[in-house]
Order: structure tokens, then sequence, then C-alpha cells
């Protein structure tokens, strides 16, 4: 259950079910990120916008805000999210 949030509370002594509990986010829609693009060895670096909440490797929604782009990115960790083209 390490990393897991439960979804909706689950009284004492109930069967705990895959279907109660959830990745926990790292990231949480309208928080800032660093969108990260690694290609040929050569890394770049801005800033964007998340559009929906994430946990790790997660593939989310993003708005680049260099130049107002929405982009599918997947969640590295918190406050963190790679783009590959």
């Amino acid at each position: 259950a390490a990393g897991m949030t439960c979804a909706a509370p689950v009284p004492a002594g109930a069967v705990l079910r895959q279907a109660a509990v959830r990745r926990t986010p790292l990231i949480t829609a309208g928080q800032r990120v660093e969108l990260v693009l690694d290609r040929g060895g050569v890394s770049v670096t801005t800033m964007a916008v998340a559009r929906e909440d994430g946990a790790g490797g997660e593939q989310i929604s993003v708005r680049n805000e260099l130049d107002g782009r929405l982009v599918r990115a997947r969640v590295e960790g918190p406050g963190r999210v790679a783009w590959n083209r």
C-alpha cells in the first residue's frame, strides 16, 4: 500500500479492496511544474502549469508557460514532468 491513498473512508475491520485506493498524486491541477525535454544528450527545462493531478509515472496534461501549448508529459517526481515529443 506504499504510495497509495484511500479514495474514500474505509471502516475499521473492513477488507481493503483495490478499488478503494489510488496512487498518491505528486502533482495537483494548477500547480507550476518543471517541464523537461531530454533529447540526444541535451536537456531543456521550462515552466508549465499542470492541468490535472498526477502520480509518479502517469501522463498528465500541462500548459507550457513559454508558448501556451498543451502537451502530455510523464510525472517524474514532485513538481517535475518529462515530455517526449
